[in-house]
């Protein structure tokens, strides 16, 4: 994760804070090469302390935003980590 991927995802103020957590976790995972990131929902849960099911919300609402793209993935037909892309706004510099 990049300085830049963490302001960003701190930045946001318009959603729960559980989902600004989460969206702060994947930030913390994503793949600085391709911006992808691959965490399971547990975790992401564990990192949190937030249960699954929480998770799982924060994600919808992540997605619902369009913070978030969110890539459910099979594997010889079973279910894989979904992929996720942040989709996080520039933030404007600061003046100190």
């Amino acid at each position: 994760m990049s300085y830049d991927d963490s302001s960003r995802a701190w930045a946001v103020r318009e959603v729960s804070p559980a989902a600004r957590f989460v969206l702060h976790c994947l930030a913390h995972h994503r793949n600085g090469q391709t911006g992808h990131c691959f965490p399971k929902h547990e975790t992401i849960a564990a990192e949190t302390g937030y249960s699954v099911a929480t998770v799982k919300r924060a994600i919808a609402e992540l997605e619902e935003r369009r913070l978030v793209r969110v890539t459910r993935r099979t594997e010889r037909g079973m279910r894989a980590n979904n992929s996720y892309r942040l989709t996080l706004p520039r933030v404007p510099p600061t003046a100190h």
